[in-house]
């Protein structure tokens, strides 16, 4: 496998382009940093699919997403008409260095003045929902696993997602709502405090179904 390492900066502001278009960029001070994308795979796919979720606020989770796992890298994809800077990553060698990616093509995504249309980003993390949503319905069925694709953060993600949902160890909670990650596929919580909430709930409902509430009359 490639290396599954990518950079991501500190914070990432909204921008616009010269067709007026909204993008996101590192901000001016942002630092850059080093991380493995396929460290705690599973718990970081839980964590982008409860980003993925929340679209009440679109531009909202867009930043949330880019501010959490960084851009996607849409540069190095040929379909996606995106240039890349002629500024380079002007990072330290020892970072960028253990990114294991030191061609000209990840130094200009790696650039500070690299920037991803938020409209792409979007579109992207919609597509995401939807493999969610299908993989829920066919819960029960099988979907297909695929290789694990390491050329940017997008196929990284994206193939991982495809993984563990094929896998079924990602699902709701039935009390918060939140979607996580177990690969014990009995685990029916995300936490304790929920699972204990869950159980009393189970066990109101079971006293519902055995007792009524009429009261036994005398003799």
């Amino acid at each position: 496998m490639d290396s599954t390492c990518w950079i991501k900066y500190s914070d990432y502001e909204l921008v616009k382009d010269e067709r007026n278009m909204d993008c996101i960029r590192p901000t001016a001070d942002a630092v850059p940093m080093c991380y493995d994308v396929a460290a705690k795979l599973g718990r970081n796919v839980a964590e982008l699919m409860n980003i993925v979720l929340d679209d009440k606020d679109v531009m909202g989770r867009n930043m949330k997403f880019a501010r959490r796992f960084g851009l996607l890298g849409l540069a190095l994809e040929e379909d996606n008409y995106l240039s890349l800077p002629d500024e380079r990553a002007d990072m330290s060698e020892a970072v960028f260095e253990a990114t294991g990616r030191t061609g000209d093509n990840y130094a200009g995504v790696f650039s500070r003045a690299y920037s991803e249309k938020a409209a792409n980003i979007s579109v992207w993390l919609d597509w995401l929902a939807v493999l969610y949503n299908r993989a829920q319905v066919n819960r029960n069925g099988r979907m297909v696993e695929e290789p694990f694709a390491a050329l940017t953060l997008q196929t990284m993600l994206e193939s991982a997602c495809k993984n563990i949902l094929a896998s079924k160890t990602l699902k709701p909670c039935p009390v918060c709502g939140k979607v996580f990650y177990n690969e014990d596929h009995n685990a029916e919580t995300c936490s304790d405090e929920c699972q204990r909430v869950h159980e009393n709930v189970k066990h109101l409902q079971w006293m519902k179904e055995n007792f009524h509430s009429t009261p036994i009359s005398g003799g």
